[in-house]
C-alpha cells in the first residue's frame, strides 16, 4: 500500500498495491481512501469572518481507473472514504460512501453507500431465498417506503449503537417522485424523506438530519397463470448532516456548499454505467475475481451514451433538489466565475469576497479589508459574482 501526494503534499490518495500474489474474495472490497490535511493556512476560519474551502478529488486505480467524483471541503475538516467495487452485487459493483468531519468531529457530512434490495411477491425467489439471504447479489427485504426504511433498516443497522436515539422529525419530501421518473429512470417510482434523530455522543446532544430516496424497479412476470411482481429496489441518494443540537442551521451552508459542490466523473459514470447494463444483460450473480472484473470493464467503451448523460444529469438535479430542501429556510450558495478554472463555482452566500488559488482553495470573506495574499506564499485571485 503505496501513498501518493498530491497538490504539494497536501492532499493524499492511497494506492493498494501488494508486493506478493493478490487474494480474491468472493466480495472483494477495494477502497479509495481520502485522506485530508491542512494546508498552510490550517484553520477553517483563516480569520474571523472567513472560511476556506479545498478541492478534493477521489480516484479509481483498481477498477475503471480516472478520477471517480469531486468537491469542497473546509480547509481542516477530515476527508475518509471513497469508492468501494463489491464482486459478489453485479448490479451494484460499485459505491461511494465518504465522511467529512470538523477538526472536533461534532460537525460531520456522511454520504452512505447505496444498498441494493430485492422482493418477490410471491414465486419461487420467494420460497427458496428468504430475508436476508442474496438475490443476484441483492438483499432479499421486503419493499418498505423511504421513512419506514430509514426507521426500520438504516438506523437499526448504522446508528443502532448510539445512546438515547430518538426519532423527531419525519417529513416527506414527495417532489422527488416525479423528478426521479422523469430525469433518472422513467419505468421506476421513488420515495424521498427526511428523518431528524437525536442522541448523545461524546457528553453533549446531537441531532442529525437523514435524507434518503429509495427507487421501485417492479418487474411483472406470471406466476401459475397469475401476474406478479419481483422487485429491484434500494437507495439511490443518502447523506446525513450532523452536528450539536441546536447549530445545525449555523452550519448549513458550510454542508450545502460541500454537497452541492459533489460532481461525479462523467466519463466515469458513463463507463460504470455500461459495465452494470453488461453484467445485467449477462444475468452474471456473482464476480470469482477482481481479474474477471477488469475483463468486463475493458469491454465498455468511452464514448458517452445519450442515456448515460440524462442520467447523470438527472442524478444531479436531484442531488440539488435534496439540498434545497435541507436549506429551504436560509439564504444558501452564490454563484461566482473562476478565473483558475475559467468556469462557474458555488459558495456560501452572505459573503462580500470572494477568492481563489492556484491548487483549487477558495476563502470567502464578510470583511472588507482582509486580503489573503498578506502573509500568504499563494497567489490569491478576487472572484467576481455571475449573478
Amino acid at each position: 500500500m503505496k501513498c501518493k501526494s498530491h497538490g504539494k503534499g497536501q492532499m493524499y490518495r492511497l494506492d493498494f498495491r501488494g508486493g506478493g500474489k493478490r487474494q480474491a474474495w468472493l466480495v472483494f472490497s477495494l477502497t479509495c481512501l481520502i485522506i485530508f490535511t491542512c494546508p498552510a493556512v490550517s484553520s477553517l476560519w483563516a480569520a474571523e469572518g472567513e472560511i476556506r474551502f479545498r478541492t478534493v478529488t477521489c480516484a479509481d486505480p483498481q477498477g475503471i481507473g480516472g478520477e471517480v467524483f469531486r468537491m469542497l471541503v473546509p480547509a481542516d475538516w477530515k476527508c475518509r472514504g471513497g469508492i468501494q467495487w463489491n464482486l459478489s452485487s453485479p448490479t451494484l459493483p460499485a459505491v461511494v460512501s465518504l465522511k467529512v468531519s470538523s477538526p472536533s468531529e461534532t460537525e460531520e457530512l456522511e454520504l452512505f453507500a447505496n444498498s441494493a434490495f430485492f422482493w418477490a411477491e410471491r414465486g419461487a425467489p420467494r420460497q427458496t431465498h428468504p430475508i436476508g439471504s442474496r438475490y443476484f447479489g441483492r438483499e432479499v427485504l421486503p419493499t418498505m417506503g423511504a421513512a419506514a426504511y430509514v426507521q426500520k433498516a438504516f438506523i437499526p443497522r448504522v446508528r443502532g449503537n448510539l445512546y438515547g436515539l430518538r426519532v423527531v422529525q419525519v417529513k416527506p419530501i414527495p417532489s422527488l417522485v416525479q423528478m426521479y421518473k422523469a430525469r433518472c429512470i422513467p419505468f421506476a417510482s421513488a420515495d424521498g424523506a427526511k428523518v431528524r434523530i437525536e442522541y448523545q455522543a461524546g457528553g453533549r446532544w446531537m441531532e442529525e438530519d437523514i435524507y434518503t430516496l429509495v427507487y421501485y424497479w417492479n418487474i411483472p412476470v406470471k406466476v401459475w397463470g397469475v401476474t406478479s411482481y419481483f422487485t429491484n429496489w434500494g437507495t439511490d441518494f443518502q447523506f446525513s448532516f450532523k452536528s450539536p443540537k441546536g447549530k445545525m442551521d449555523a452550519h448549513a451552508k458550510v454542508f450545502k456548499t460541500m454537497v452541492k459542490s459533489f460532481r461525479p466523473n462523467l466519463k466515469w459514470y458513463n463507463r460504470y454505467q455500461q459495465l452494470v447494463t453488461m453484467l445485467i444483460q449477462r444475468q452474471v450473480q456473482s464476480i470469482r475475481s477482481i481479474g474477471e472484473l477488469g475483463s468486463y470493464i475493458a469491454k465498455t467503451g468511452s464514448q458517452i451514451r445519450d442515456e448515460n448523460l440524462r442520467s447523470w444529469e438527472g442524478r444531479q438535479a436531484i442531488k440539488d433538489r435534496l439540498v434545497k430542501d435541507f436549506c429551504h429556510h436560509i439564504r444558501g450558495v452564490e454563484e461566482y466565475h473562476d478565473p483558475v478554472k475559467g468556469g462557474p463555482v458555488e459558495l456560501p452566500a452572505g459573503y462580500t469576497n470572494a477568492w481563489v488559488n492556484g491548487l483549487g482553495e477558495y476563502i470567502v470573506s464578510d470583511s472588507p479589508s482582509y486580503n489573503p495574499n498578506i502573509g500568504s506564499n499563494l497567489h490569491w485571485q478576487s472572484m467576481n459574482r455571475t449573478r
